[in-house]
């Protein structure tokens, strides 16, 4: 993963952690994924996964060119909470 580009050697999109597909688009998959992180996976070649659909991280999901631009959110203030304090222990 470098600058939001994720690449894995191949042109084959997986799930990188286990999760629920809300939502998809031309080019676009929103997974929620079970640690309550969401994940948008951008610039897809061809998306195969459905909406509803559960999906185990290496699932495949489509198709990419070389590489796909990921976009993390978390939904959950407290874990956001959480997350922003670990970040400060290592500064």
């Amino acid at each position: 993963l470098k600058d939001r580009l994720y690449s894995n050697g191949s042109n084959i999109l997986t799930a990188i952690m286990d999760g629920v597909i809300v939502k998809v688009e031309e080019n676009r998959i929103f997974q929620l994924c079970d640690n309550g992180v969401s994940v948008v996976y951008e610039n897809i070649k061809e998306v195969d996964a459905k909406a509803n659909e559960r999906v185990l991280k290496g699932n495949t999901m489509g198709s990419i060119e070389e590489s796909v631009t990921l976009y993390f959110y978390i939904e959950d203030e407290e874990k956001r909470k959480d997350i922003e304090k670990i970040k400060a222990d290592y500064r």
